[in-house]
């Protein structure tokens, strides 16, 4: 799966990857063609008297601006998804999906200037990526499971570069107790405005904690952390989400395994 499109309600994938990147280049185009009725439209009716001896169209002051507002959305709707079909594009070309993208981008990062640089296994060229999306059959090829691979690495490459990762992220996190509690919710007023207006929009969701609960941090923001509940062994849960920066008390300690 590349993403899930909250547009078209539906996630976007090995199966359906192709027509939606169909769909993408399609809009636009429809887009303009209604952006060139509307604008030809206001041309006629501000310059009707030098055109025809009565008014093209009988229109009051809503209409109007329901018109010039249609012309704004399509123009934007032009834009944005032209830019969507951009990045999706270049996913194909490169055959990573946006999760993959970022992993590549970490596994470039934490490499030093002598480091051997890494490589992602499956793109195998921009037109054998490009046929695997897009060919004459309308069907990806493959099962979505076995991919080709580019020679000298393995399918097992990137999942041990994505394990490799993990390690590093869980050594460098840090486990601290709560001051206060914390409901959940995404705009938690009491605990300040800043951190009310700049709460996390990434879909991940957001975890309420109680006061003396220990919770293992891995990412940081201004105001606010990400991480998991540290819970007894044997326990066997696991709860992660955000939480206020506020509500952490000194580090207690840094990697410790989780229960």
């Amino acid at each position: 799966m590349d993403h899930h499109c909250p547009w078209i309600n539906h996630c976007v994938g090995h199966s359906n990857h192709a027509a939606f990147l169909k769909f993408l280049f399609f809009v636009p185009f429809g887009c303009l063609h209604g952006v060139i009725l509307n604008v030809n439209f206001l041309y006629r009716f501000i310059n009707y008297e030098f055109l025809y001896t009565r008014p093209y169209l009988k229109i009051n002051t809503f209409w109007l601006i329901y018109v010039v507002g249609t012309v704004g959305l399509a123009i934007g709707t032009i834009i944005g998804v032209f830019i969507l079909f951009l990045v999706q594009l270049k996913s194909i070309l490169h055959n990573q999906t946006q999760i993959e993208d970022w992993i590549v981008d970490k596994a470039h990062r934490r490499r030093g200037k002598y480091d051997e640089p890494f490589v992602f296994p499956y793109d195998i060229g921009t037109r054998k990526n490009f046929a695997q999306v897009v060919n004459w059959s309308g069907r990806p090829k493959g099962d979505g499971i076995e991919w080709p691979v580019k020679e000298g690495s393995n399918k097992y490459s990137f999942t041990l570069e994505q394990l490799e990762q993990k390690m590093i992220k869980k050594s460098a996190a840090i486990t601290c107790s709560m001051k206060h509690s914390y409901s959940g919710y995404s705009c938690p007023l009491s605990f300040g405005l800043m951190t009310s207006l700049c709460s996390p929009r990434c879909g991940e969701g957001f975890v309420s904690v109680k006061k003396g609960d220990k919770v293992t941090i891995t990412r940081w923001q201004t105001y606010w952390v990400y991480g998991e509940k540290v819970f007894e062994k044997g326990e066997g849960k696991q709860v992660k989400g955000w939480f206020p920066k506020s509500l952490c008390t000194a580090t207690t300690q840094r990697g410790q395994r989780q229960g």
